[in-house]
């Protein structure tokens, strides 16, 4: 039986090598750079999101919908993507995602960037 990994459900890896040049050490010097930005920046969009300060909320899921979906992490960049529209207006909707489902795919991303550097490291 062929076992797939975590990173196929969560990671497009063509993506993340055409992101890195196709540089096998470039692409982890990315996913730890990944890593470190967007624990600090989920931290401030829910801190934004709690105080009401919807530009700044709509700035870090923006930045981290950038950085996923250069990563090849497609689901991620699109809870991001989503919650920077309701950012711009949160009065006229629900949140589309709920801070527990976004941290549930982060961590999905993060363990599918770490089975990737995990299987082609030197």
């Amino acid at each position: 039986m062929l076992m797939s990994h975590v990173s196929t459900e969560y990671l497009d890896e063509d993506m993340l090598l055409a992101s890195s040049g196709e540089d096998i050490e470039f692409a982890v010097e990315l996913i730890d750079a990944f890593q470190v930005s967007t624990v600090e920046s989920l931290r401030r969009f829910e801190d934004a999101v709690g105080e009401a300060r919807w530009s700044e909320a709509a700035l870090h899921s923006h930045s981290m919908k950038g950085s996923a979906k250069t990563m090849g992490l497609n689901e991620f960049g699109d809870y991001c993507s989503a919650l920077e529209t309701w950012c711009r207006d949160p009065e006229d909707a629900l949140r589309p995602v709920s801070a527990a489902t976004l941290q549930i795919s982060h961590d999905n991303a993060v363990a599918a960037l770490a089975d990737f550097a995990r299987r082609h490291a030197v």
